[in-house]
């Protein structure tokens, strides 16, 4: 990275032409486009020796550092980005995290890594620190890479907002205050990035399956509730929640679908007087029908014959 502050902008219409930029300033890339026009815009300030900020936005395309270009391109740097426009997933040691505007990610260059952009209309701004300055070894940064950084963490917060900040007021700094101020999001970052090993060494966590069925629990009367809305809620990708439910020989479609028909069950006994509509709205399902045809899979019956049944048959039905 350069010894004095500079500001540049650059517009591309063509992935080779990207290409150059992205290997040239950050890490050696390569980019396979997902829309017939390809457009990408970079910017970027250097604050100091150890800290650069890239503005990154691009229309729709899949990045991806291989082993060997990790390999052959060695850097002592991490990179943490801030998503601030559309949608994407980053996938590095194994692992996989659902960026939504406002999320935080560690990435480590040092080793390969990918970037699911093919939603498209993407920004994203992103800081290029110096490891030794970071405060953190590298086994906690293999760690925390691609995990989910909780975006209502206080200190997830603050260095959302200071990143912001710093972008839009950087290039107007002198150099020491730009030097300053790229000090400072360094040690917000390690604070942030220590206070969240510490979390997690100190109270292990619920297991991804549990959090998502209380998570079902909590919201499962919401029409829009689906695999997608699971993923975004806990910042993983759709593909990491079918993994998650194949685990326990399940499907989040059958978990979602199941807690709904339980609470209608609940409802059925506890309000006689209530209309199937208004059941099957109260339960998350989208209209009777729909309702109407899961109940009688799930228990046998349609939910008029089960309502009028005993409780004792009802039992036994289920």
């Amino acid at each position: 990275m350069g010894e004095t502050l500079s500001v540049r902008q650059i517009r591309v219409q063509t992935v080779d032409a990207w290409h150059q930029i992205a290997s040239e300033r950050i890490v050696a890339l390569s980019f396979t486009p997902t829309e017939e026009r390809f457009r990408a815009t970079f910017a970027q300030t250097v604050l100091s020796e150890d800290v650069s900020m890239h503005d990154l936005s691009t229309t729709g395309l899949i990045v991806d550092r291989s082993e060997k270009s990790a390999a052959a391109d060695p850097h002592e740097d991490v990179l943490f980005v801030l998503q601030r426009r559309s949608s994407g997933v980053l996938a590095q040691n194994g692992r996989d995290v659902h960026l939504t505007p406002g999320s935080l990610a560690l990435f480590d260059p040092s080793c390969a890594y990918s970037f699911d952009h093919s939603a498209g209309n993407q920004r994203q701004l992103t800081l290029r620190m110096s490891r030794r300055r970071l405060g953190v070894d590298d086994r906690t940064i293999a760690r925390l890479s691609a995990t989910p950084i909780p975006g209502d963490h206080p200190q997830s917060v603050l260095v959302q907002a200071y990143m912001r900040a710093l972008w839009k007021r950087g290039a107007a700094a002198s150099r020491d205050v730009a030097s300053a101020s790229g000090d400072l999001a360094i040690e917000l970052i390690g604070s942030l990035l220590s206070s969240l090993l510490s979390s997690r060494m100190e109270a292990p966590r619920a297991s991804e399956y549990e959090r998502m069925i209380r998570y079902i629990d909590a919201h499962f009367e919401r029409h829009d509730l689906d695999v997608a809305a699971l993923a975004d809620a806990h910042h993983v990708s759709v593909r990491n929640v079918y993994n998650v439910f194949a685990r326990r020989r399940e499907t989040p479609a059958a978990a979602i679908r199941a807690r709904r028909l339980q609470h209608a069950a609940q409802l059925l006994h506890d309000h006689p007087r209530s209309t199937l509509v208004d059941i099957a709205i109260r339960s998350g399902f989208g209209d009777a029908a729909t309702f109407a045809r899961a109940f009688r899979r799930q228990f046998g019956h349609s939910p008029s014959t089960w309502r009028r049944e005993p409780p004792a048959r009802r039992a036994t039905s289920t």
